[in-house]
Order: C-alpha cells, then sequence, then structure tokens
C-alpha cells in the first residue's frame, strides 16, 4: 500500500469493521491524498491515545450516522487538506462530529469563516481559513436545526472567526443568538441572507443584552441583512438603538448594508442610522444625506464592503442580492423601502 493515492470505502455491514482497522489500513498507506469512507458505522475498540498521520492528504469525505469523531479522534488531517463530514442527523451536537481536540485538525485550526447554509434540507455548517476548511452536512431533514447548531458553536473555540455568515436560519432560540456571538472576539464581518427573524441577531449585538454591559463582537465592522423577499417589511429601530448603543460603547459600526424588502420609505430612519454609522448602504431610498443613491453619512455610494458570496446561484426571481464579481463598481442594486 506504499504507493495508494486513493481509497474509497462504501457499503460495509454494519459492525463488520472496527476503529482498529481502519487505522491499520489507513497507517499503511501513507501516500493517501483521497479518501471517502460512506455509510459503514465502525465498531468501536480500545485505541486509547493512538494517532495516525495522514500527512499528503488533500481530501477527505466521511458519510455516516454514527459521530465520526469516533474515527477522527485518531487521525491527523495536514493544513491545507479539505474535511466533508455528512452526518445522518443533527440528533448528535456538532461536537461529536469533530475530534475532541481540535489539534488533530491542522486544517481547521486558525479558521477564520463561519458559514451556516438552512437553505435546504440539508443543513450545512462551514468552517474555512488560511489552513484548509472542514464541512458538516446534515443529509436528512431537520424542522429547526438553525438554534442546535448555534448552541453547538457556543461550545467550539470561535475566538478568531472574523467572518460569520447565516444563510436560510430559522428563528433562533431566545438566548443561542447570544452566546454563539459572544465567543467571537475578532469578528469583523455578520451577514444574515434571507433569515427569518434578524432582530434576534441585531439584539445579541445590544450591549444592555450582558449584565455587565460588556459589547458583544467588540471588533464587529460590516453588518449586512439581506430580507427574504421583496414583499418583507423592516423594522429600523432596533437597528439604530443597537448601533447607537455600540457607538457610545466605543465600538461604532463602520458598514452597515440592508438588501431587499418593501413597506414605506422611511429616508428618516436610515439618516438616523447614518449617525451612528459611518456607512449605512439603503439603495433604493433617494434623497438621504448628501447623496440620492441611498448611501448616508457622507459616503460616496461606492460598496467598500466585499460581498464574495451568492447563495442559490443567485437566485431566479428577481431577489438577487448583489450582481457583479470582484468588480466592486459593477454591483447593482435592487430598490429598497422599509417601514417602521
Amino acid at each position: 500500500m506504499i504507493n495508494l493515492t486513493s481509497f474509497a470505502l462504501g457499503g460495509a455491514p454494519p459492525g463488520e469493521v472496527s476503529i482498529g482497522q481502519l487505522l491499520d489500513f489507513l497507517g499503511s498507506a501513507p501516500c493517501l491524498k483521497y479518501v471517502e469512507i460512506e455509510s459503514p458505522t465502525p465498531t468501536t475498540d480500545t485505541q486509547d491515545s493512538r494517532l495516525v498521520s495522514l500527512e499528503h492528504l488533500e481530501w477527505m469525505s466521511i458519510l455516516g450516522d454514527e459521530p465520526c469523531s469516533l474515527l477522527l479522534d485518531h487521525l491527523l488531517i495536514p493544513a491545507g487538506a479539505t474535511l466533508s463530514v455528512s452526518a445522518g442527523s443533527f440528533g448528535y451536537r456538532l461536537e461529536y462530529h469533530i475530534p475532541k481536540s481540535l489539534d488533530n485538525l491542522r486544517n481547521l485550526s486558525d479558521f477564520t469563516n463561519i458559514a451556516l447554509d438552512f437553505s435546504g434540507f440539508r443543513p450545512d455548517v462551514q468552517f474555512t481559513g488560511p489552513n484548509g476548511r472542514v464541512t458538516v452536512t446534515c443529509t436528512f431533514p431537520q424542522a429547526n436545526p438553525t438554534s442546535s447548531v448555534l448552541e453547538c458553536l457556543a461550545h467550539i473555540d470561535t475566538s478568531k472567526t472574523e467572518r460569520l455568515e447565516i444563510i436560510r436560519g430559522n428563528p433562533p432560540s431566545r438566548d443561542s443568538s447570544y452566546q454563539t456571538l459572544l465567543h467571537m472576539e475578532n469578528l469583523h464581518t455578520l451577514k444574515l441572507s434571507r433569515c427569518q427573524s434578524p432582530h434576534f441577531f441585531t439584539r445579541a449585538l445590544h450591549p444592555s443584552i450582558s449584565s455587565s454591559a460588556a459589547v458583544v463582537c467588540s471588533k464587529l465592522e460590516d453588518l449586512v441583512l439581506v430580507l427574504r423577499t421583496d414583499k418583507e417589511t423592516f423594522n429600523i429601530k432596533d437597528l439604530i438603538r443597537m448601533a447607537a448603543a455600540r457607538a457610545l460603547m466605543g465600538a461604532k459600526l463602520m458598514t452597515v448594508k440592508i438588501v431587499g424588502g418593501q413597506g414605506e420609505p422611511d429616508p428618516g430612519g436610515v439618516f438616523e442610522l447614518g449617525k451612528y454609522v459611518l456607512h449605512v448602504y439603503a439603495p433604493g431610498i433617494g434623497g438621504v444625506g448628501d447623496n440620492s443613491n441611498g448611501s448616508v453619512d457622507g459616503s460616496d455610494g461606492g460598496d467598500d464592503f466585499s460581498d464574495d458570496s451568492d447563495e442559490e446561484g443567485g437566485g431566479d426571481s428577481g431577489e438577487d442580492i448583489y450582481s457583479g464579481g470582484s468588480d466592486e463598481d459593477s454591483i447593482e442594486y435592487p430598490e429598497v423601502l422599509y417601514s417602521e
């Protein structure tokens, strides 16, 4: 097996393969680059602190119903590798699908971006950073996994996370959004794309929610709210209160961008928000501040917030958020209206 670079295992009857047998095999093939393990649930056996290094691994996929940590606890995944874990159910908490020691996942160490995608029947949690990528996917439909996933994130070291994106999340529990954001000390960008009840997150960013009045995500600079449909109304008052409180505590937001939705135009609300935020982008509301292109508080209307994701391939019903690629000057905005 010394020259083996690719290995796939699937369809093994439950209980036929043990953790020890898998580790023996993987250890005998030091040049493995691509590994796929599908469906077989390995039986547990005593391996104690045994660790097998896959130093040439580039891509690994594990699909199974049991906690994937049973195997990953004994594998050393190198920096630069992509690890995809598809769990049969989120009945097991998220942390059961990653090793007890994150030191084993060299590709997960120092992850800076977290994306939670609840847009389909397969909730997807993705960690990315300079060392690689780890993705955890639920293969069966879940009624409302948003709160459970957020609670799981609260038990993982997310202190180095710089960007968090949540796509089509359902309303979380009362404090799960707060507990998740609380540990993200270096969060610079928060993007909520077509989530139900985004105010759960904006209120969590208000200093008053903490008994000590501490500022959650004190380094947060950019907030993007993509409303679900062109028919959704948006109450801007919570956003103004949060921005004002953060500015008073010395944690002023640099950029707030709101896209989509409908209601009566409220240029006054947008202008009020601009008092506490350096740049406010509310396209579709003309005559606000010094501009007529939806930019307030001295901005020139350019898009200095880089949006590098386009969930659902850009959509097909006129709800597109930002069109254009890396050329920020080519970004087009749909009409945005507000109602209090």
